[in-house]
């Protein structure tokens, strides 16, 4: 079990800073987390792009497709009001909604 954990931990030490701020900020309840107080902003000049299949429950895979960096997957499912990766889902979306990365780093690393 100890290694395990030293394992996650040495996985989150390799995290770039924008992944770790992400995942910090969603391990916090929702009136401290700084996305869902400016999730407003965050939204502003979203794309909209079409649901794919191969993003069902795995809004990872979204992340990785958009961002290039799977650890940014709350984002997207703060941004779609779906609250797991249960109800990420074609059965739930048609399009969903895909916040600009310069709004993810600046909610980040400014507030």
């Amino acid at each position: 079990m100890a290694s395990s954990t030293l394992d996650i931990l040495n996985e989150f030490s390799l995290l770039d800073e924008l992944s770790r701020t992400v995942l910090q900020e969603f391990s916090k309840t929702i009136i401290e987390n700084k996305f869902f107080i400016y999730k407003n902003y965050l939204l502003e000049d979203a794309d909209i792009v079409e649901f794919k299949n191969e993003w069902n429950f795995n809004p990872q895979k979204c992340a990785l497709d958009k961002y290039s960096n799977k650890f940014l997957y709350p984002i997207i499912l703060l941004a779609n009001n779906s609250p797991s990766i249960f109800t990420f889902h074609i059965d739930n979306y048609t399009f969903i909604k895909i916040p600009q990365i310069d709004k993810i780093e600046y909610i980040a690393f400014n507030y």
